[in-house]
C-alpha cells in the first residue's frame, strides 16, 4: 500500500526512526502544507522550520521532503566538508558552460555519470531536460528533441495559474525569459505593512513553490502575533515608522518601526506590541556582521523604549523564548492573554 504523505505521517515518520533523526531530521518542524499545481500535477508542499533561528523557513514538495528534513539549505551547505563543496561549485561552473541551468544541487557529491535535472533555453523556449557531466562532455552541447519537456510559459499562462491557484497574486512583468530569471510579481491583498510595495522580483520557479511577498516572510513569532489580534478583532497596524505616528522623533530613530501599533475606536494609539527575536539578545551573524553592528542594535532598541516611555504609550515585549520555549505558539498566546487581560481591566 502506497504511503500518503501528510503532516502527521511525516511527523510519525520523524519520531519513529530515531536513527534517522539523530542523524539528519533532529529539531526540524514542519508548519505548514499546501497544495499546489505545478503545470503538470497538483504537488504537496511543505514549510520546514529548521531548529536554528538564524536560518530561514523553507518550502519543499513531497519529491524532496526526505532532503528537507536533512537540513534546509544552509545547513546542508554548512555541515559539507571542503571537498564536497568545491566539487559542487565546480559541477554547477561547467553546467552552466554548456548552458545549461541545475533547477536543484541538493547533494553531498556529484559525480560525472550523476542525473541531473536542467533547464535549457533554445529560441526563447525553455525545456526541462535530464543529463549528466559524462555526457555533455562527450557531446560539447546539448540537443533538443520531442522527447524533452517544453515548459510553454507566457505571462498569460503565468496569470491565468496564478487566478486559478494563488489568486492573490498577478505577474505584471512583460516578458517571460526561463524559470529562474526574476519576474514582477503584484500582491492583491491588503495585508501588507504600512508603506511596503505590494510590487516584488521572484523566481518563476520560487513562486510556484507558494512562497509569499518578502514583507510576508516574517518571522514564526511575528506571524502568530498577527493572527491572535486578528482573532481578538483588535484594530492594528504592522511595521509602523515612527515618525508616522503623530509625535516629534529623534532624527537617529525616524525611521525605525513598531512591529505592532494597536488602536482605539478613535483611532488613538492604545499600545505597542514588540516582538524581540533572538538577535535582539545575542549577536548573530545573520543579522549583526561586527559587534558595533550588534551595539547599534541594541542602542536602537533601548531609544524606541525610551520614546513610547516618554510619551506613556504602553508597550508589550514577547520575547523568543517567552514561557521557556523557544518560538511556542501556545506561550506567546497565553502571555498575551495575561497581558492584555491586565490592561483592559
Amino acid at each position: 500500500m502506497k504511503r500518503k504523505w501528510t503532516i502527521n505521517t511525516i511527523q510519525d515518520f520523524l519520531n519513529y526512526d530515531k536513527k534517522w533523526i539523530l542523524k539528519n531530521g533532529s529539531g526540524y518542524r514542519i508548519l505548514e502544507e499546501k497544495k499546489l499545481f505545478n503545470g503538470i500535477a497538483t504537488l504537496n508542499y511543505f514549510l520546514i522550520k529548521c531548529p536554528n533561528p538564524q536560518h530561514e523557513e523553507i518550502w519543499k514538495d513531497t519529491s524532496s521532503i526526505v532532503y528537507a528534513l536533512a537540513g534546509c539549505k544552509k545547513c546542508w551547505y554548512e555541515k559539507m566538508g571542503k571537498n564536497q563543496r568545491n566539487n559542487l561549485e565546480k559541477v554547477f561552473k561547467e553546467l552552466t558552460k554548456y548552458g545549461v541551468y541545475p533547477v536543484d544541487l541538493e547533494r553531498d557529491y556529484i559525480k560525472n555519470n550523476s542525473r541531473l535535472e536542467c533547464l535549457v533555453e533554445r529560441e526563447g523556449v525553455e525545456y526541462t531536460i535530464y543529463t549528466s557531466l559524462k555526457a555533455l562532455r562527450k557531446s560539447k552541447k546539448v540537443k533538443i528533441s520531442i522527447f524533452h519537456v517544453k515548459n510553454p510559459y507566457t505571462i498569460r499562462n503565468i496569470n491565468q495559474w496564478c487566478k486559478k491557484y494563488r489568486p492573490s497574486y498577478r505577474c505584471i512583468s512583460k516578458e517571460y525569459k526561463n524559470a529562474t530569471s526574476p519576474l514582477q510579481f503584484e500582491y492583491l491583498g491588503t495585508d501588507l505593512p504600512y508603506g511596503v510595495s505590494s510590487v516584488f522580483e521572484m523566481s518563476w520557479h520560487e513562486f510556484q513553490k507558494g512562497i509569499e511577498h518578502p514583507a510576508l516572510n516574517k518571522s514564526r513569532g511575528h506571524h502568530v502575533i498577527r493572527r491572535y489580534l486578528l482573532n481578538k478583532k483588535f484594530t492594528f497596524s504592522e511595521e509602523v515608522p515612527l515618525k508616522n505616528i503623530g509625535f516629534s522623533v529623534p532624527k537617529s530613530i525616524a525611521n525605525c518601526r513598531f512591529d505592532f501599533v494597536i488602536y482605539n475606536n478613535k483611532g488613538d494609539i492604545l499600545l505597542v506590541i514588540e516582538y524581540d527575536g533572538e538577535q535582539h539578545y545575542k549577536r548573530r551573524s545573520l543579522f549583526h556582521k561586527t559587534d558595533d553592528e550588534f551595539n547599534n542594535y541594541i542602542d536602537r532598541d533601548r531609544k524606541k523604549r525610551a520614546f513610547l516611555k516618554e510619551r506613556n504609550i504602553p508597550l508589550i515585549i514577547v520575547r523568543f523564548d517567552v514561557g521557556g520555549k523557544l518560538y511556542d505558539e501556545y506561550e506567546i498566546k497565553k502571555y498575551l492573554d495575561g497581558k492584555l487581560n491586565k490592561f483592559f481591566k
